[in-house]
């Protein structure tokens, strides 16, 4: 009987309505944040938004949502799925038209190194960040005409994991495919630009263009690449130098080799002694030419001049 008396004394369960879950949740947005409780990173047009049970349990967070009830993604580098929406250009960039693996006769990254060293006896002509910067974006470019990725308002983006031919181009497509999500251009010329000149270097050596010669007379001991083939290793800059004298069309693939010449300040050697209309030239093909291709040229000027200034400071 006793049992049955208290369980009628004992007050009913409190069951919230909505009210009183608005109220809570009114009031637990002015609770400070726990210090152990995962965060959500705040990004443009998604608020932080922490529940109000987080306060109150130790329970890791679920999505948070922001206005409308849209769930925040966390968008830190390498975060983002690929197939999402913050893993792709948006669809102008996805849909213009450019060049294709048949217009590219010879690896960029090949003849920018023979135009970064003397073709007689393997001299780099270039500041070290300035070669290793501009190897680099070859590389980016060399993904970029195959169709690989593309460059949109200053990020990388990839648009095809097939693996090319190319065994180093395959290898910087899988560490690109690796940091899922969209990066900036700047962000990978530095990160590959720690090995890029070794690697370039590698695989012209491997196909017998060019053979290694280590000096004994210096310390540290200096590398150098000598061109087997003095003809060979000249060409490139041979036939950028009578195009752009003579206003002649530039293939698509000497179009991107040409504007790397300009970002990365190798023009000065090419049209040396050239008259101020072969300047020109080069510029409106900076300009003027495939905008992914002319906006890697230009991104890549920029962090060359940030690289090298702090490298002087």
């Amino acid at each position: 009987m006793d049992r049955f008396v208290r369980a009628a004394e004992r007050p009913p369960a409190f069951r919230p309505d909505r009210r009183d879950l608005f109220l809570r949740d009114v009031m637990a947005s002015f609770l400070p944040r726990s210090p152990v409780a995962p965060t959500v990173p705040e990004t443009p047009g998604h608020p932080r938004n922490t529940p109000w049970n987080a306060h109150f349990v130790g329970l890791p967070l679920p999505p948070a949502t922001g206005q409308c009830g849209r769930t925040v993604r966390d968008r830190r580098p390498g975060r983002e799925k690929m197939g999402s929406s913050d893993a792709r250009p948006p669809r102008a960039a996805r849909r213009a038209g450019g060049p294709g693996p048949d217009d590219v006769r010879h690896p960029l990254a090949d003849d920018l190194f023979r135009l970064a060293h003397h073709h007689l006896i393997g001299r780099p002509l270039l500041h070290p960040r300035a070669t290793a910067y501009g190897l680099a974006s070859a590389l980016l470019a060399e993904l970029l005409y195959t169709g690989r990725i593309t460059v949109h308002h200053g990020d990388v983006y990839v648009l095809s994991t097939e693996p090319p031919a190319d065994g180093l181009t395959h290898t910087v497509l899988d560490q690109l495919t690796a940091e899922r999500g969209a990066h900036p251009v700047g962000t990978w010329l530095a990160y590959l630009a720690g090995s890029v000149v070794e690697r370039v270097a590698g695989r012209l050596h491997q196909a017998g263009h060019v053979r290694r010669e280590t000096s004994r007379l210096r310390v540290p001991r200096t590398v150098t690449w000598v061109p087997v083939e003095p003809t060979t290793a000249g060409w490139p800059s041979a036939r950028l130098a009578m195009a752009l004298r003579g206003g002649r069309r530039l293939d698509p693939a000497d179009q991107g080799l040409a504007a790397l010449t300009w970002a990365t300040g190798l023009d000065r050697h090419v049209l040396d002694g050239a008259p101020a209309r072969a300047r020109d030239n080069l510029r409106a093909l900076v300009d003027h030419g495939w905008p992914p291709m002319a906006e890697l040229a230009r991104l890549t000027h920029a962090a060359i001049g940030r690289s090298v200034t702090t490298y002087r400071t």
